[in-house]
């Protein structure tokens, strides 16, 4: 079974530190074609977001669930 590509409006979770236990953002797709399963990604040495959340985005927008947690 295809998936069908699905739009990148989607549902986005925030965590934080304190109240989480870790900082991140989860993106969800609108259709979950891999129920279940969740991809993390990591951001490099510099401990920005930009680039995880943008591969982020591009998963979620694929209909996996991506977790960004910038190290």
């Amino acid at each position: 079974m295809r998936c069908k590509r699905v739009p990148t409006q989607a549902e986005q979770k925030v965590y934080r530190l304190k109240p989480d236990g870790f900082h991140g953002e989860l993106f969800r797709p609108t259709q979950d074609c891999y129920p279940g399963k969740a991809l993390i990604c990591f951001s490099g040495s510099d401990g920005k977001f930009e680039w995880s959340r943008m591969l982020a985005q591009v998963f979620q927008s694929q209909g996996l669930a991506a977790l960004d947690w910038p190290m």
